[in-house]
């Protein structure tokens, strides 16, 4: 089944066009304008029109990330350091309830970090047996 274009409010296309959508709703919106040349068109005028008006605050303020805590915040905040609760339940607000795609990729990437990647250490096993390998070949001649 497919969505009607007149489903999307022009400000879900922009914030889909400036990435503020949640995940599930970009996917939605993704889909509908593969099927529909009207939707891409209207998306295409509504970035147009973005470039001749200039660019709001708010615009300005989503591209850059200005609300979005830092990686240090969000390190100290999966390893439940943050002693400022206020500052717990903000990082709680802006991931799960405002779905800052930005943010959500950080907390992801420091979560793989700080549980480790097995296929990164399987990696890294491989190129160490396949060093000493070379090494011993270096050694004996």
């Amino acid at each position: 089944m497919t969505t009607p274009v007149s489903d999307f409010s022009d400000e879900e296309l922009v914030a889909y066009l400036e990435e503020r959508l949640c995940e599930t709703e970009s996917a939605r919106l993704e889909k509908a304008m593969r099927d529909s040349a009207d939707l891409r068109v209207r998306a295409s005028q509504l970035l147009g029109n973005q470039s001749e008006e200039g660019v709001s605050p708010g615009a300005v303020w989503a591209r850059h990330g200005l609300s979005c805590p830092d990686r240090t915040t969000w390190s100290s905040y999966l390893l439940g350091l943050l002693d400022d609760p206020e500052l717990v339940r903000y990082a709680q607000f802006h991931l799960e309830t405002v779905g800052c795609r930005r943010c959500r990729a950080n907390v992801e990437e420091l979560q793989t970090a700080m549980t480790g990647d097995p296929q990164r250490e399987e990696r890294q096993r491989r190129h160490f047996e396949s060093s000493i390998g070379r090494l011993r070949q270096i050694i004996d001649r």
